[in-house]
């Protein structure tokens, strides 16, 4: 019967008139009594079948999800008649057939919409009565009281009129101990240190306490705990999910956000400008292009964690329900309103419509918290903090030092290779007439030892060694041949001796040549790797297959099988019309060479692919094929093109070539440096890849592979291979092209053509120098015989390259912010008044309605939204000096913080469901200071805390507990139970373990001894320890208005049982013995009740203590008692 009243009066108040001229007695008589009797109860306020309501014109013009109900003034065309004419092609109304409306009343309806569909009443859709929240603050004066004595401040004068009318006494003052652990926990959530209470005990000023209160304002921990109390009612997290959800897809910077909720405490930032920098901080940046005001961004994080899911199939859906929770936080933390519950149809309670609802819904539905959805998990919005120049300089500095590193490593090796190649050449041309006659004589004499020979001329026994297996192991070199032929041992000195004049000739004839053209110094000091089939010095076994390809760069190693691989077959092909030699390679063999890929560098090679050979085969692999992170590849494919793999860290800078006309022989050459990746064919460009700046290189591929992947297990080569070369810079044009027309000629050209072999003695000459030189030292080894000069620089660029490697990354902060304009891609794209989404289902709008606030507080005038989302003209609204909730619902929740109740105890529903407050007077008076104090949050503070009605006591008698059992009259300050927060710092401070290190990312062990603010909170998927939950703190999970506070046995078996608790206790009881070394059980007990406790043991309590420290190991026994202390109630509770 209750709801029938209710809904006839809503019937009797809603709409506005559309038309004055309309019979509103027609309507009275014959509409309204139809619809209340048979169509509210299935198209109420309660209930809306198929998304109509039918107690408004409004609703009923708009319509549900067959349309709109009425046309006015066209019956014929209104769904509502064909409805209850119950034609075929609609729905009956009402359903049940004997429920059906009569003939004449069906004629009322069709005349009433033919006139107009006059709905009687000049009133919005809802006509309240009054409610006090929405009604204009009040400037109240200080009440007069009876007992003026006890009113130290204005707001005692209210709390004591209202004690007064009850027959109420305040309690006794707290002592001196009790307020200072107090107010210290108040503020800063940690306990006061002995220190700290000694000196305010000592202190007999009259404003000794406001000194205090002052302090703890100062002190960077007060942002801390308060900071907490605003991240609950705004649904802070530190993660949306850390499993399931990519990095890009979570808002895991949101700890900046909340380091500037911190420092705006911190700073007493006043509070309109805290709210307008959360809802548009990113609309109040500078004028100037070239600076940015990061903290106002990194406010709208308030906005960007949104509660939602980023994964969500239906995407429309998903930023429906982000744009909901953003109004939700916005309505409940900032104007204490339910603003969510009229997402699908009118506030059952408030005078909140739909049409309200949605037009803050346009204002975030233009605007981005996502750049635009994409399938599956969807990125948040993120901004580097950082104005553009220095981001520039930044990503400049560090392509110099990405070219610098590139160009320390190949100087490395280069200046390395160069040094110990002139210092191999010197010994060379010194050193070999005597050795080389030592060793021909030897061979000669054939004597018993080769020790013994060494010794008897004074010779280095193992230089002999290695010249005499030079000597036996290269028959071919024709330079030797006359000399290891002569018979008469008089003659090998002069032969020697001629044979050092030519190499010493030779050897300088090379240099000048080298040195008087750029483009051949430039490639003799870069190469890195030449391999020829034509090497007369191949090593092959009796199968024809490769033990050994000489590498003839100017420093090389050569190529030897790989450990799983045997050697490719030295087989002769014609090139061009002519036999030429060349490495066949099977798919199964494959060569090594220890060398890693230049970061910068040109690679040619002569091949042709065996048309069979399929595709993913490599010809070269200097890559991680299995990862495809680093290095380079080349892969034929399977039509004869060329995949050329190139990549840095993951970045790709591949190329695919397609196949050349004739599937022949051809050469290939690939650069890649800062500029990119570039690949030719027969000296024509091919491809160009632009993405990369470098290649990087796979610590564990310390050698280049010929035929085979660098690692991993990719198919390897099938084809012929004529020769390789690689160089440790991309080369000019110039140098590639002679390059690339020296290998055109040796392998393409006819023999004619060919330039005339080099003599005996320039073979000789390389294999002096190469890998088989008997004077050839291991790398490792080289440095020592370098010049101290030599080796100084070397150092030198060593240690330059190592600082360069180490040097830490600079990090371009980012955070999740909001940007101005919806999601790109979607109908919200810019800016848009929203539809009104019937029954909050965003795949039926209704009617269009202009981006504003709620018309219950229209009479404030808010500003026009003509521009731009109107977040800047939302906030502005929300902080004018004249709303009648903002500043209300603030100085309620910090009046909550302080007693443990608030003046309005439904602190984030100021709303007809919400309760009355306790003192109205006092909160309009609170309300008005905390305005024209600026708003200063900590002006707030002040007034409060040095307040009678603050520093009372718990105590109180039998008679106040009776008359006022909810304490809501504040006879008595209320025992509180710390937050989770405050007990595990409080634990860690007395324990001397307590990191006090501000911000920054936060940390999932509950034993890193930082402020538990830090500790992370994680919506969905894993969460972190279990020691927030377990004492009620927050979860991130939604709007906290008010921490409970349980009882249960789990928390005492925690403090009793927890390994935090064991080391806990353990420094605690160190901390203990080290701070009086040399004193009794006594004095230490004592200064455990003062770390602990703030106060004094009883003789009792001492008697105790020494019985739990008796009989037992001190650092033992000491823990459990410290660990018995810390967990009393007197611990966890504060009076």
């Amino acid at each position: 019967m209750l709801s029938v009243i209710f809904v006839v009066s809503m019937l009797a108040t809603s709409n506005s008139t559309v038309r004055a001229d309309g019979n509103e007695e027609f309507f009275e008589t014959k509409i309204r009594p139809v619809l209340v009797e048979a169509c509210l109860h299935c198209h109420g306020p309660l209930k809306q079948s198929g998304g109509l309501r039918i107690d408004s014109r409004n609703t009923l013009i708009r319509g549900g999800e067959s349309g709109p109900a009425i046309v006015p003034e066209k019956p014929e065309e209104s769904l509502l008649i064909r409805a209850i004419q119950r034609q075929n092609d609609v729905s009956a109304m009402p359903p049940e057939k004997e429920k059906a409306l009569l003939p004449d009343q069906v004629t009322d309806f069709a005349t009433w919409i033919k006139a107009g569909a006059v709905w009687p009443t000049n009133s919005a859709k809802f006509k309240p009565a009054k409610h006090w929240a929405f009604e204009p603050i009040q400037s109240v004066a200080p009440p007069s009281v009876q007992d003026s004595a006890w009113v130290t401040s204005e707001v005692d004068a209210f709390i004591r009129a209202r004690q007064e009318a009850a027959g109420l006494n305040p309690a006794p003052a707290a002592d001196n101990r009790m307020l200072l652990r107090r107010i210290t926990f108040d503020l800063t959530g940690l306990p006061p240190t002995p220190e700290e209470l000694r000196e305010y005990l000592e202190d007999d000023a009259p404003d000794a306490f406001s000194k205090v209160v002052d302090r703890l304002l100062a002190s960077p921990r007060y942002g801390e705990r308060w900071g907490r109390h605003w991240l609950d009612v705004v649904r802070y997290a530190d993660a949306r999910d850390l499993i399931q959800l990519p990095i890009e897809s979570d808002f895991r910077e949101a700890w900046r956000y909340r380091d500037w909720v911190v420092a705006a405490f911190n700073r007493d930032l006043p509070y309109d400008e805290f709210i307008t920098q959360q809802l548009a901080g990113d609309l109040l940046q500078p004028s100037d292009p070239h600076k940015i005001d990061a903290d106002a961004l990194v406010a709208t994080g308030m906005l960007a964690i949104a509660d939602f899911v980023p994964g969500d199939v239906d995407k429309q859906q998903m930023i429906a329900d982000y744009v909901n929770d953003e109004i939700d936080v916005v309505g409940r933390a900032v104007l204490g309103l339910t603003l969510a519950c009229a997402r699908c149809h009118d506030h059952k309670f408030d005078p909140i419509s739909t049409e309200d609802y949605y037009a803050m819904a346009g204002i975030f539905f233009s605007t981005r918290v996502i750049p635009s959805p994409v399938p599956g998990n969807t990125p948040l919005v993120r901004v580097p903090l950082l104005p553009a120049a220095e981001i520039d300089a930044i990503n400049a500095q560090s392509q110099r030092d990405k070219a610098r590193i590139v160009e320390l490593s190949q100087l490395d090796q280069i200046t390395a290779d160069q040094e110990y190649l002139v210092q191999l050449e010197r010994q060379v041309i010194t050193e070999t007439p005597c050795d080389l006659a030592a060793a021909v004589e030897f061979l000669r004499a054939k004597p018993a030892t080769l020790v013994e020979f060494a010794a008897v001329r004074k010779l280095d026994a193992a230089m002999l060694k290695r010249w005499v297996k030079f000597l036996e192991q290269q028959p071919t070199l024709v330079a030797l041949s006359p000399l290891l032929a002569e018979t008469d041992v008089a003659s090998v000195a002069p032969l020697t001796e001629d044979l050092a004049k030519n190499l010493s000739s030779f050897a300088a004839e090379r240099r000048e040549r080298t040195t008087r053209d750029a483009v051949s110094l430039s490639l003799a000091t870069t190469e890195v790797l030449r391999f020829c089939a034509a090497d007369r010095h191949i090593a092959i076994d009796a199968a024809q297959q490769v033990t050994r390809w000489p590498d003839r760069a100017t420093i090389g190693e050569d190529a030897t099988p790989a450990a799983d691989a045997r050697g490719p077959v030295m087989a002769t092909e014609m090139i061009h019309g002519h036999a030429r030699p060349v490495m066949r390679f099977n798919g199964e063999a494959m060569l090594e060479s220890p060398r890693t890929v230049p970061l910068a560098g040109a690679m040619f090679a002569v091949y042709r692919p065996d048309a069979s050979g399929g595709a993913g085969t490599r010809l070269i692999g200097w890559e991680d094929s299995a990862a495809g992170q680093h290095g380079i590849g080349l892969m034929p494919t399977a039509a004869g093109g060329l995949h050329a793999i190139v990549r840095r860290a993951g970045a790709n800078g591949d190329i695919v070539a397609p196949p050349p006309a004739n599937l022949d022989f051809q050469l290939l050459s690939l650069t890649w440096d800062s500029g990119g990746v570039a690949l030719f064919r027969n000296g024509e460009s091919i491809g160009t890849n632009k993405s990369i700046d470098s290649v990087s290189s796979d610590p564990a591929i310390t050698a280049l592979r010929i035929g085979g992947p660098g690692s991993g297990t990719g198919a390897r080569f099938r084809g012929d291979l004529c020769e390789l070369r690689v160089y440790n810079s991309s080369l000019d044009e110039a140098a590639r092209s002679r390059v690339e027309a020296e290998l055109r000629t040796r392998w393409f050209a006819p023999f004619e053509k060919q330039p005339a072999n080099e003599d005996h003695i320039s073979d000789l000459y390389d294999e002096l120098i190469s890998p088989r030189s008997p004077y050839w030292v291991a790398a490792a080894d080289r440095m020592n015989m370098l010049p101290q000069d030599v080796r100084e620089r070397l150092e030198a660029q060593r240690h330059e390259l190592e600082l360069l490697r180490n040097k830490p990354l600079v990090v371009i902060p980012q955070a999740v912010v909001v940007q101005d304009g919806g999601p790109l891609g979607t109908k919200h794209e810019g800016f848009h008044d929203s539809p009104v989404f019937l029954r909050g289902n965003p795949a039926t709008p209704g009617m269009t309605v202009p981006r504003g606030f709620p018309q219950v507080l229209a009479g404030l005038n808010p500003p026009k939204i003509l521009a731009g989302s109107g977040r800047r003209e939302l906030a502005e609204w929300l902080t004018r000096p004249d709303h009648p909730l903002t500043a209300r619902v603030m100085v309620n929740r910090i009046w909550q913080h302080h007693f443990g109740v608030s003046l309005v105890p439904t602190s984030t529903n100021f709303g007809v469901r919400g309760e009355r407050p306790s003192h109205p007077e006092l909160l309009d008076y609170l309300a008005r200071r905390f305005i024209d104090s600026g708003w200063s949050i900590k002006a707030m503070h002040r007034l409060i805390v040095l307040s009678s009605v603050y520093q009372q006591s718990t105590f109180t008698g039998e008679a106040t507990r009776t008359v006022d059992p909810e304490n809501r009259w504040l006879a008595r300050m209320p025992r509180r139970r710390l937050e989770a927060e405050a007990i595990r710092d409080s634990l860690l401070a007395v324990s001397g373990r307590l990191d006090t290190t501000p911000g920054g990312p936060g940390f999932l062990e509950v034993t890193v001894p930082r402020r538990t603010l830090y500790l992370m909170s994680v919506r969905t998927g894993s969460k972190t320890a279990d020691f927030n939950s377990l004492f009620d703190g927050p979860d991130g999970g939604g709007i906290l208005e008010r921490r409970s506070q349980s009882i249960v046995a789990p928390q005492a078996l925690y403090l009793l049982n927890d390994p935090l608790l064991d080391d806990v206790s353990s420094a605690l009881a160190a901390r203990i013995v080290r701070e009086v070394p040399s004193g009794g059980d006594e004095e230490r007990i004592a200064r455990l009740y003062e770390l602990a406790l703030g106060r004094e043991p009883t003789p009792s309590e001492i008697d105790i203590g020494r019985q739990l420290v008796a009989d037992s190991a001190v650092e033992t026994a000491w823990a459990r008692y410290c660990r018995v202390v810390l967990c009393t109630n007197e611990f966890v509770y504060v009076d």
